[in-house]
């Protein structure tokens, strides 16, 4: 289990049905000592993907989930007071910025704001003269 953010009153916690290694559910779960009834377990209502790794991002400073709806970078926010989450708001770029996110870059969270990179393929060739 993960905490949510810099919040170490809630925990991700990932589960996965026995047989099913690659189906997976993950939840937030307030945090203390006696075992957290499953009634108080919070579905995270994000789309999990496939292969293990969930399509969406959290903020490691704060209580936002980011993902991809079709072409538009989103945010979702989790109160951690409520026990709530809100319904995705699109994320917006500076106005006159150079470069977007696209839902096939490499990118995270990372502090306050997004870090991605685009891969650039080159080839080179090489010749070289051997000794007899």
């Amino acid at each position: 289990a993960l905490t949510l953010g810099q919040d170490p009153g809630w925990l991700v916690l990932t589960v996965s049905p026995p047989g099913s290694p690659w189906s997976r559910q993950r939840y937030l779960l307030p945090w203390r000592e006696d075992p957290v009834p499953q009634s108080e377990w919070k579905k995270i209502p994000l789309p999990d993907g496939s292969g293990g790794a969930p399509p969406w991002r959290a903020s490691p400073a704060g209580t936002f989930f980011y993902l991809f709806e079709g072409s538009k970078l989103t945010a979702v926010h989790f109160d951690p007071q409520k026990a709530s989450f809100s319904e995705p708001r699109e994320v917006k770029f500076l106005p006159g910025s150079a470069v977007t996110l696209k839902p096939d870059d490499v990118w995270t969270v990372r502090g306050p704001g997004l870090v991605f990179s685009r891969q650039e393929y080159s080839s080179s060739v090489w010749l070289m003269k051997l000794p007899r």
